[in-house]
């Protein structure tokens, strides 16, 4: 476990959207390095997610969430969104979009707390990277399954998996 480091998990203020695309850029680049192509990180410069950011803190999404982590000292350590369901054939009517945690907040219990807040404990689905062995056992340790669904990730081009969890496993 590591070193606990004091956080408030809150909905986004418009002024965060430069510390949540900090915090997306940084998490990409430890956790996708040699996972994604390179050029596709690259192409995720700050600049375009603060921009992405403003925006879509600034515009009225009423059915969906985000939260933010954020240390004592107001630092934004990540975030997690979820909404309804952009899968055709959907298990569930509501997906957890990305959840994303600088490795400084690593096994501090941020991660959980940010899909707990994202998703309280209802039926849920999510897209993760097969190439993301971390990722997934994180999933699963929060009662995600795979359910044998496969796509290609537009972005990178990587191959994803989706992970079901029926709403009744506990966060924990």
């Amino acid at each position: 476990m590591a070193e606990p480091i004091p956080y408030a998990v809150r909905p986004p203020l418009p002024q965060d959207a430069p510390g949540i695309a900090h915090a997306h850029w940084l998490a990409w680049r430890e956790a996708y390095r040699g996972v994604v192509p390179e050029d596709y990180l690259e192409r995720r410069t700050e600049e375009r997610l603060t921009q992405s950011w403003r925006v879509r803190l600034e515009m009225d999404e009423p059915e969906g969430v985000v939260a933010v982590g954020v240390s004592a000292d107001g630092e934004v350590l990540g975030f997690a969104s979820a909404g309804p369901s952009r899968d055709e054939d959907a298990p569930t009517a509501w997906e957890l979009y990305a959840v994303n945690v600088v490795s400084a907040a690593y096994g501090t219990g941020l991660g959980r707390d940010l899909v707990s807040a994202a998703t309280g404990a209802r039926p849920s689905h999510l897209w993760v990277l097969v190439d993301n062995p971390r990722a997934r056992a994180f999933y699963a340790k929060h009662g995600y399954l795979a359910d044998g669904a496969r796509k290609v990730h537009e972005g990178s081009g990587c191959l994803e998996m989706r992970m079901v969890r029926s709403g009744t496993a506990l966060l924990g």
